[in-house]
């Protein structure tokens, strides 16, 4: 005895982030920038990212999820200062939801 069962399947697009935690802005050409990277992200669609010095100074600001940290802040007082900073990102996914990342990116050269 044999029987067969049909049923449409549906597969989602995937959804992943990956936030690294340390930069080299030395120049290299290996790790120069900070941004999430992943799959299925709505680009510049609900993206926002913060990066705040560990005194809470916002140094850097981004709504364009092609526009990297370089280390630097917004008056270029501080270019690739070694130390840690808080970010914050806000993006959306392929689904429509936003998605909130607080963490932090240490700078080494």
């Amino acid at each position: 005895c044999s029987d067969t069962a049909r049923h449409p399947l549906w597969i989602r697009p995937e959804f992943d982030v990956f936030i690294p935690n340390t930069i080299t802005p030395n120049g290299d050409g290996l790790n120069e920038t900070f941004y999430p990277i992943g799959y299925g992200i709505v680009k510049d669609k609900n993206y926002h990212m913060e990066i705040y010095s560990r005194w809470g100074e916002l140094v850097f600001e981004s709504f364009h999820l092609d526009h990297h940290w370089d280390g630097s802040t917004f008056d270029k007082k501080y270019i690739n200062k070694v130390d840690t900073y808080v970010y914050k990102i806000q993006l959306m996914d392929v689904f429509g939801r936003i998605h909130h990342f607080i963490g932090h990116v240490n700078i080494v050269l």
